[in-house]
């Protein structure tokens, strides 16, 4: 029998992180749980623990995930969301510029 690697760019879905079922899967780019606890990390060692989040809008899924397993992990932890901003994906810079005005509603409740 022969195991024949597969590589895939874009997919974080958390099933086929199961190396017993996939044995020869490789992504580059880690699953939500992974990257969400990455973000944990920096928070708490940072002591930040009121944090707004900022999110690519619905089309793009992965965001979407990201967002939804760091609020499930926040709570866990003692974080408090305060709120959630979503921008158009991809941002180019000919559209307008959403970020300013984010920071400007958020940073005075987070962190």
């Amino acid at each position: 029998m022969y195991y024949i690697g597969y590589t895939f760019q874009k997919c974080a879905d958390h099933r086929v992180s199961d190396k017993k079922l996939y044995p020869t899967f490789a992504r580059t780019f880690p699953p939500a749980n992974q990257v969400t606890k990455s973000i944990l990390a920096l928070l708490l060692h940072f002591s930040w623990r009121k944090i707004t989040l900022v999110v690519g809008d619905a089309q793009s899924s992965k965001w979407r995930s990201i967002a939804e397993k760091l609020t499930q992990l926040a709570e866990l932890f003692n974080v408090t969301i305060n709120g959630q901003f979503e921008y158009k994906v991809p941002h180019v810079p000919t559209d307008p510029n959403p970020f300013p005005r984010i920071v400007e509603e958020s940073y005075i409740d987070s962190r």
